[in-house]
């Protein structure tokens, strides 16, 4: 099953809220899911759905971002 990294996310909420577009295009299926702990995945019959929580609808792994983050203000 095909995830969406957290890019393709954001781009999908851009499909949605186009009145005519009837298709999302992923540059890399099964792309960076990293820092994402839920991520949206795309059915066997190519169908995806928009997260149902808030912002983007997905939750983000803070603790692996934190870990990860080179620059700290």
């Amino acid at each position: 099953m095909t995830v969406m990294s957290l890019m393709d996310v954001a781009n999908l909420h851009v499909a949605l809220a186009i009145k005519n577009c009837r298709y999302l295009e992923l540059p890399y299926p099964d792309g960076a899911t990293f820092g994402i702990i839920d991520p949206i995945r795309i059915d066997s019959n190519g169908m995806v759905a928009a997260g149902t929580r808030p912002g983007l609808g997905v939750s983000l792994d803070w603790d692996a971002i934190d870990l990860n983050t080179i620059f700290k203000l």
